[in-house]
C-alpha cells in the first residue's frame, strides 16, 4: 500500500513538472510573438558576428597593408569599383553613431547603397576601415573607422577627406598618411552668395593632423588656419 502511494507521488510530481515546463514555454513564444518587429530585427542583427578579416580580403578593394592608400583624394574614387555596405552591417556598426572627430554627425540606416567599403588595414589592437558616404546634400566623404579585435564592436568615427559644393559653397579635403597613425589634412572652401569667385568670396585654407592612438580612438589637431576675402587676408591662426 504504501509503496502504491509512493509510485502516485512521484507520477504526480512528474506529471506538475511537465505542465510548468509547458507554461513556461508558451509564456516565452507569447513574449516572442508580442516583441516589437524593430526589437526582433535589431536583436538579430546584433547577434551578427563580423569577420573583419575576411571583410578586408573580400569587400575592400586592396585588403594587403603594402596597397593602403597613402594619399586620399574623394574626388578621384571611383565609386563603381567599389561595393557598398550591406544593411546589417550599416545597422549594426554605424546606425545612430556620433562621431567624436570634426562635427557631431550621426549616420542613418536608411540608405545602405551610399555608403561604400574602400580599404583595410589589420593593427596589433583593432580593424581599420576606410570607406566612403556619398552625402545627399552635397559631398563624397571618406571616413575611417576601427573595431576592436576583442569585442565585436565599433571603436571610434573619424573623416579624412571629402569632395563637394552647395549653393554658393565648394569645398575640398585631401589626406595622406604620414605614418600608421597620423594623417596629415589640407582642406581649401570657398563660399560666395553667387556661385562664381569674386572679389566677394570668402575662402578658407586649413591644415589638421589626425592622430590614431595604439587602442584605436581619433584626435583632431588645428595646424594653421589663413581666410581670405577676395584676395586679402583676414585672419591666419597656428
Amino acid at each position: 500500500m504504501y509503496k502504491i502511494i509512493s509510485v502516485f507521488g512521484i507520477f504526480l510530481i512528474s506529471v506538475s513538472c511537465r505542465e510548468s515546463i509547458k507554461i513556461e514555454e508558451l509564456e516565452n513564444e507569447n513574449l516572442t510573438e508580442n516583441q516589437n518587429p524593430t526589437e526582433k530585427k535589431d536583436s538579430a542583427v546584433n547577434q551578427i558576428v563580423y569577420d573583419f578579416q575576411k571583410y578586408l580580403q573580400f569587400e575592400t578593394s586592396q585588403s594587403q597593408n603594402a596597397n593602403f592608400d597613402k594619399k586620399l583624394s574623394a574626388e578621384d574614387i571611383d565609386l563603381g569599383t567599389l561595393k557598398t555596405f550591406s544593411k546589417e552591417f550599416l545597422n549594426k556598426y554605424f546606425a545612430k553613431r556620433k562621431m567624436n572627430v570634426d562635427f557631431p554627425f550621426e549616420f542613418e540606416s536608411d540608405y545602405p547603397e551610399s555608403f561604400y567599403y574602400y580599404q583595410g588595414r589589420m593593427y596589433e589592437n583593432f580593424y581599420l576601415l576606410t570607406f566612403l558616404h556619398t552625402d545627399e546634400i552635397c559631398c563624397k566623404i571618406i571616413y575611417a573607422a576601427t573595431f576592436s579585435t576583442v569585442k565585436d564592436s565599433l571603436i571610434d568615427i573619424s573623416p579624412l577627406a571629402y569632395y563637394g559644393a552647395d549653393g554658393g559653397w565648394g569645398g575640398e579635403q585631401k589626406a595622406y598618411w604620414l605614418n600608421d597613425f597620423k594623417v596629415s589634412t589640407i582642406e581649401g572652401s570657398q563660399y560666395d552668395d553667387s556661385g562664381f569667385r569674386t572679389e566677394k568670396s570668402v575662402i578658407d585654407s586649413t591644415w589638421n593632423e589626425i592622430t590614431l592612438s595604439q587602442n584605436g580612438m581619433f584626435t583632431l589637431k588645428e595646424l594653421k588656419s589663413e581666410s581670405y576675402v577676395g584676395k586679402i587676408k583676414t585672419t591666419e591662426s597656428k
